[in-house]
């Protein structure tokens, strides 16, 4: 005996929208280590340090390495150098660029090398003074100090260049 059902072929399941790929939050998704080789940038390999050497650098500058949370005269060392190599460094280090105007007012070199520039840009022309217009910003400037030297590493000269904060500056407003 064969019912009615028997004769009736059985449907196909409605079919359903598909479903969204389950989204994992940051905090459960697994952690991936990566396999690639972390060691310092090939740029960084032949970087000096100004100290000879970490034991000597602790012992004559105790308030260098203040607050450095890993200080690189803990890595690097002049064991390898020649006594030339030393002293050419120490020499080198010596001489310090000043970091603002009151630090390098206070020496001759500095004061020599800020009014060269300051005629060299007078002698070219490079601004005018004229009333600033109402409602206008005025742009900053700062005193830039470099040491310049020759290969030996004697000082040629000391630089000074007068430079414009232009990062203060709005479109349409001071340009």
């Amino acid at each position: 005996m064969s019912s009615a059902l028997d004769s009736v072929s059985p449907s196909p399941p409605p079919s359903l929208p598909p479903s969204p790929a389950p989204v994992l939050s940051p905090h459960l998704a697994p952690l991936r280590r990566s396999s690639r080789h972390a060691g310092p940038p090939a740029k960084l390999r032949d970087y000096v340090c100004s100290s000879v050497s970490s034991t000597q650098s602790s012992a004559l500058l105790p308030g260098l390495t203040k607050g450095t949370r890993y200080p690189l005269t803990n890595f690097v060392s002049y064991h390898r150098y020649t006594p030339a190599h030393h002293s050419f460094t120490a020499q080198i280090s010596a001489d310090v660029e000043p970091d603002s105007y009151s630090a390098a007012a206070a020496h001759p070199q500095w004061q020599d090398a800020m009014d060269s520039e300051l005629q060299a840009l007078t002698a070219n022309g490079t601004w005018s003074l004229v009333p600033l217009p109402r409602g206008k910003t005025l742009i900053g400037c700062r005193w830039v100090f470099k040491i310049k030297r020759h290969s030996d590493g004697s000082v040629e000269r000391y630089k000074a260049r007068l430079v414009a904060k232009g990062f203060t500056q709005l479109e349409g407003i001071d340009y």
